[in-house]
């Protein structure tokens, strides 16, 4: 279900929904992975690592008994775990020695519905 947005990454068209108006099955999936959402970004399609998934499409999902399960995509989902930045007025000039970063990778930053975010792919604080 989550999706991260990284340079590998491209999706389709995202509309923003609810989750009341989602299948209970599907709104309860979310719920379990993500208690504290109340809308979710749905697309019909994501290319993801140089493959490209779409809904209605059947992926392995695990093993019972040493078989493989499948499960048909039923919706995209695409949570983005990012930080909303917001310009701080008036800006703040800081001198940061190495040591005190919380990761030594720059973030891109991107615009998605008319808010800046930054996705960092690890966790940053200590």
């Amino acid at each position: 279900m989550p999706s991260i947005f990284k340079p590998e990454t491209e999706t389709a068209k995202v509309t923003d929904v609810c989750l009341e108006v989602l299948d209970g099955g599907v709104r309860l999936a979310i719920l379990n992975r993500f208690s504290d959402v109340d809308t979710v970004g749905l697309t019909p399609s994501v290319f993801l690592n140089g493959t490209q998934y779409s809904k209605g499409m059947i992926l392995p999902v695990g093993s019972t008994s040493g078989l493989p399960d499948f499960g048909r995509i039923l919706q995209i989902c695409i949570h983005l775990r990012s930080y909303h930045l917001v310009k701080q007025n008036p800006a703040e000039c800081l001198l940061v020695k190495p040591e005190d970063l919380n990761d030594y990778m720059p973030l891109v930053s991107y615009f998605v519905q008319g808010r800046l975010l930054a996705t960092p792919r690890t966790f940053l604080l200590r």
